[in-house]
């Protein structure tokens, strides 16, 4: 009987050996050969079938392409391709899966006697595999003389399934794996210089933007494609599952986070762009929960929706860059680089999708991508630091060259006092009164120097400068007296559409009258008014609680609608949104907390229809509720 099983098993592997594709008849002269064209397929949708069903099953259907891709798929797929050995010896060939992400690489080999032994492989099997310093997932094939023997591969993965699968000799095998190392220690070679680069101007400047680019690069350019081409696994022999499988996903997601914040901060979107700092938020909520789906939902959907995620924050981030463009020049230099890595990404990913052919350009558009948006990014950081120092350098010689002018003109006074003491008392009297004139005058002119650094031209109130150095003495006595500071942030109600309609020169009248106004109805010695940027005004009010602020501010509301603006034959209205926020500052509490609950008042007064006031919510802190008691008590 158990003979009869042998015979039965070896004119099947015969009659299957028949039915197959073009056997690959091997030579001593041959290179590497894809093995592509000379295998064929089966898709086991549901995964169930064993050897001996397979075995049976006629429907294997030929490969087109040197490389199968099978895209996303929850598949196991089965290859059969029959190698031929017409030499008169025996000959050994490595057969290599060039591919890392693939959790089940099952070889069955025929092993001469009518059987089939399985030689399992791929992600799962790492820790029981004879060489896990590999990133490759390769069987040694012993070929006897004169012989022709069908093997069968069963492969699955829940990442995305390529095949690209090459026959070679143990010395075209060794070969290329020296080649691939070179071209894998390059790549790590030109990305870690980045990386140290990134870790150089952040240990330098320490601004929180580089914490932000150093993240990315470590996240996506060292540990995500590190990873996905399995560098941990070839060079420490790391066969843990969730780092070779589930932390590609989780670092993809935190990298492009990062990328994100970087993007935001190094444009400066908050202060030039409010609305492009608000989809930033959206992106990162999208990214946020990304993450947390990643993490709680199988590696198959968390893949898909990572990749969904980083396709929309990456077109998000082209959008912002595409918006700056025009007016900042940091923007086009951002856009430049990220297009590079996005146009890279995009190339890999129709790979993946199989929507482009598995090519060497293909399989690692990726990585050349992210070696040139990272070199162009440093690129970036250069210029604009390179930047912001001669612009530091200019003003630093400005100021030189003024204290170079004064000394001048004092020397040439001490020289004149000097010639006039040889003089008569007269003449020394009148170079005295010269001098003094003089003197004034240039104490007049460092006074008007003075007030145009802290006013603006426009409207004659106070500038932001004055308002950033100001806000923080006032901030610091509030503590220390321990009383009320409050803000109102007013904005003119559709000042671009009074732009676009009646001019810039009706629109700067309107900022005018609007200052007047301010400065009419706020007199208070220790009140502060300022022009905040564009068309918005803040008033900085000591001692002054939320609701005495917010009846100031309906009264300036009131005057501005009022208000009748007449320029050039034209009039016009205007109404203005004012935020309010008011509280008592204690000791260690960020002053940039009170402005943004001002400007988050102020939004909400937009939002609400505009032509009002809104007054932020204060934090009711015990120590403000007994403050608040005295004051009434008192």
């Amino acid at each position: 009987m158990r003979r009869s099983a042998h015979v039965a098993v070896l004119l099947l592997w015969w009659i299957t050996g028949i039915c197959s594709a073009t056997p690959l008849v091997i030579t001593d002269q041959q290179g590497v050969i894809a093995l592509g064209p000379y295998s064929e397929f089966l898709v086991d949708d549901d995964r169930s079938l064993t050897l001996e069903q397979v075995l049976l099953r006629t429907d294997f259907e030929n490969v087109a392409t040197p490389a199968l891709n099978f895209s996303f798929t929850r598949s196991r797929i089965w290859l059969r391709f029959r190698i031929d050995n017409p030499l008169p010896e025996t000959r050994q060939r490595i057969l290599d899966v060039r591919y890392f992400l693939l959790d089940d690489v099952i070889l069955y080999a025929p092993d001469g006697e009518g059987q089939y032994q399985r030689f399992p492989n791929g992600r799962r099997y790492l820790a029981e595999t004879d060489n896990p310093h590999s990133r490759f997932f390769n069987f040694t094939l012993t070929l006897p003389p004169n012989s022709s023997q069908t093997y069968y591969l069963a492969v699955d993965s829940f990442d995305s399934l390529a095949l690209p699968l090459m026959l070679s000799t143990p010395e075209q095998q060794q070969q290329y794996r020296i080649q691939d190392t070179v071209f894998m220690t390059l790549y790590a070679g030109l990305i870690l210089s980045t990386i140290f680069f990134a870790v150089f101007m952040l240990a330098t400047l320490r601004e929180r933007v580089f914490v932000y680019y150093l993240c990315f690069l470590l996240c996506h350019h060292l540990i995500a494609l590190m990873l996905m081409e399995g560098i941990p696994t070839a060079v420490f022999g790391i066969t843990n599952t969730f780092i070779t499988q589930e932390l590609i996903v989780l670092s993809v997601n935190v990298a492009i986070l990062m990328a994100v914040l970087f993007m935001r901060n190094f444009l400066r979107l908050q202060a030039v762009n409010v609305r492009l700092y608000h989809v930033s938020h959206w992106l990162v909520g999208v990214l946020g929960l990304s993450i947390l789906l990643t993490l709680t939902v199988p590696h198959f959907f968390a893949i898909i929706i990572t990749t969904v995620a980083c396709m929309i924050v990456g077109a998000g981030i082209l959008f912002c860059c595409a918006v700056q463009m025009p007016t900042q020049q940091e923007a086009r230099h951002f856009m430049l680089a990220w297009s590079a890595g996005i146009i890279g990404a995009t190339i890999y990913g129709l790979k993946v999708f199989d929507l482009l052919p598995v090519t060497l350009f293909s399989s690692y558009a990726w990585h050349v991508g992210t070696v040139l948006e990272a070199i162009l990014f440093s690129f970036t950081i250069a210029r604009r630091v390179d930047s912001e120092r001669r612009q530091r350098l200019m003003a630093q010689t400005e100021l030189t060259e003024r204290e170079r002018a004064l000394r001048i003109t004092q020397e040439q006074l001490l020289h004149a006092e000097t010639a006039a003491k040889t003089e008569l008392e007269a003449r020394v009297r009148e170079r005295t009164r010269d001098i003094s004139r003089i003197l004034a005058e240039l104490e007049q002119e460092n006074k008007i120097l003075v007030e145009l650094s802290i006013n603006d031209g426009l409207t004659r109130v106070r500038n932001r400068r004055f308002f950033n150095d100001i806000y923080a003495q006032l901030w610091h006595d509030a503590v220390e007296q321990r009383r009320w500071l409050s803000l109102i942030l007013i904005d003119i109600d559709h000042f671009k559409a009074l732009n676009d309609n009646h001019g810039h020169l009706m629109g700067d009248r309107c900022l005018v009258i609007v200052a007047s106004l301010l400065k009419q109805w706020v007199n208070r010695p220790g009140d502060v008014v300022c022009r905040y940027g564009g068309e918005e005004f803040i008033l900085v009010l000591p001692d002054t609680e939320p609701e005495a602020a917010r009846w100031v501010a309906e009264r300036l509301r009131k005057r501005i609608s009022e208000a009748v603006i007449e320029f050039d034959h034209a009039a016009v209205s205007i109404t203005g949104s004012f935020g309010v926020a008011g509280m008592i500052p204690e000791q260690g509490l960020d002053p940039e907390k009170l402005i943004a609950r001002c400007d988050a008042a102020l939004y909400r007064a937009k939002q609400e229809g505009r032509n009002r006031v809104v007054v932020g919510e204060r934090p009711a802190t015990p120590d403000n509720v007994a403050q608040l008691h005295r004051r009434q008590q008192d």
